[in-house]
């Protein structure tokens, strides 16, 4: 940390977690054993311009004054008459914040509302359902009506390439598995996530050049023309890797 000595810390990963926090690891391993590492410098928070930054950091800072005003000042109503099928909401019972949904049947789920991580308090989305997924039908149907569209076009496109393939949820997102694990996608906020593995997105990188991506995963941006051409090329790469056993 700047203007402190043996204090290493790293944070800030967003989307990124699985494949920043490993790379941060092998930055913090290097800065304590007293090794060079070239991306010391890139991720340094030191690294920060300040008056390019400025307006940046006052964004941010309205962002979390708006966010802890409204914690600090909501009732959460435990009346669950208004709780409309495929809704969800945060509710005080006795003293806890509880989050229940109703499904389509009616039948009324409630879990904690604490995250389990560090403690904070889960909030309700506008549009989306807080229910216990145990399928993919679940995954996607707690999703507004025009991401779900898409996330359904990009399920039958790979059903398409692989109709065999059987469907789960691994990791708590939709998954297509031919022996092993094929392809992986999920919906965000402002993308639909695709998750190949780092083999079949180097096999197309010139086609996925447009799209920012990690190992192992690519972003398509749900304002633009989803490229379900492009899912299935790549859906019909991974079946034929993994029948080649190099999947």
């Amino acid at each position: 940390m700047p203007f402190s000595k043996n204090i290493f810390v790293t944070t800030g990963y967003s989307e990124w977690g699985m494949t920043t926090s490993i790379l941060s690891a092998k930055v913090l391993s290097d800065c304590i054993n007293e090794r060079e590492n070239p991306w010391k410098e890139f991720y340094s928070p030191a690294r920060v311009n300040f008056p390019a930054a400025a307006g940046k950091l006052l964004e941010q800072g309205k962002h979390v004054f708006k966010g802890l005003s409204a914690h600090l000042t909501r009732h959460d109503d435990a009346d669950l008459s208004h709780l409309h099928s495929g809704e969800a909401k945060i509710i005080d019972f006795n003293g806890q914040k509880v989050a229940v949904s109703k499904d389509e049947h009616g039948k009324v789920c409630a879990l904690s509302a604490v995250c389990t991580h560090l403690g904070c308090k889960k909030s309700r989305k506008k549009g989306y359902t807080m229910t216990n997924q145990t399928s993919v039908d679940d995954y996607i149907n707690a999703f507004p009506a025009e991401t779900k569209e898409i996330l359904e076009k990009v399920r039958e496109t790979i059903r398409k390439v692989v109709p065999t393939a059987k469907e789960i949820l691994s990791y708590g997102i939709p998954t297509f598995k031919l022996d092993k694990n094929l392809v992986s996608f999920a919906a965000y906020k402002r993308h639909i996530g695709f998750y190949p593995t780092p083999g079949a997105l180097d096999a197309f990188r010139k086609e996925l050049t447009q799209y920012k991506s990690a190992k192992g995963s690519v972003q398509f941006p749900l304002d633009v023309q989803m490229p379900y051409d492009l899912i299935s090329q790549i859906t019909q790469y991974r079946v034929k890797t993994i029948k080649e056993g190099r999947g």
